[in-house]
């Protein structure tokens, strides 16, 4: 009977072993499918949070007043833009939209986001007022949920901008001290810039602002 019991421990001890491996194996696989392994560094005034990402660090350039609300986590494939001149499209192509060598403005937004609604009139006439000057576009992400993927989305609104020669856009510290609401997406392995954009409710006068530091209105 003592033989028995010792042979049954054996064999649970060689089952857990064998599950252990398993669970090794399995998280090694993950890891290597990733293209760039990296931490997410949120950076405040206070203190410094790190914790485990899964694509780029997030980092807050500043802490400037900013109205960010409602939470959006949401997705993007491959984009195209349909009308040049449209502010509401479904796709993106960041390629075609800085063609023309203008500063660009993405508008993420969703339907149901109180603040999204509320520069909505600002946006539309910046859009009017920019044609010939800038590239303004917006993305509904309730109805087109699959444009994000690509795009650090985390709450709506969010904007990202280009620079007139099609590069991420850097705030000036004149911008981010008046203005606020950036973060930026960095590479963990290299250190890069990924994306920088902000987050928040912006007013007609502040798009423009933003857009001229991007290249010049």
């Amino acid at each position: 009977m003592k033989k028995k019991r010792i042979v049954q421990l054996l064999a649970l001890l060689a089952i857990f072993l064998v599950l252990i491996v398993l669970f090794l194996v399995k998280r090694a696989g993950v890891a290597a499918e990733s293209d760039v392994p990296v931490i997410q560094e949120v950076m405040t005034d206070d203190a410094v949070t790190v914790v485990d990402g899964s694509t780029v660090l997030e980092e807050v350039v500043t802490t400037g007043p900013s109205t960010s609300t409602t939470a959006g986590h949401v997705a993007v494939e491959e984009v195209v833009v349909a009308d040049d001149q449209a502010l509401f499209v479904d796709e993106i192509d960041l390629e075609a939209l800085s063609a023309d060598g203008l500063p660009v403005m993405i508008q993420f937004y969703s339907t149901n986001c109180g603040p999204c609604q509320s520069m909505m009139d600002d946006l539309k006439s910046f859009h009017a007022s920019s044609q010939g000057m800038a590239r303004v576009v917006a993305v509904n992400v309730d109805e087109h949920p699959e444009v994000g993927l690509e795009y650090p989305v985390i709450v709506v609104p969010t904007q990202l901008f280009l620079t007139s020669s099609g590069e991420v856009y850097k705030p000036s510290q004149r911008i981010m001290a008046s203005i606020g609401g950036f973060v930026r997406f960095t590479y963990a392995d290299t250190g890069e810039d990924a994306y920088i954009v902000h987050q928040g409710v912006l007013s007609e006068s502040q798009m423009r602002r933003i857009c001229e530091d991007a290249g010049r209105l």
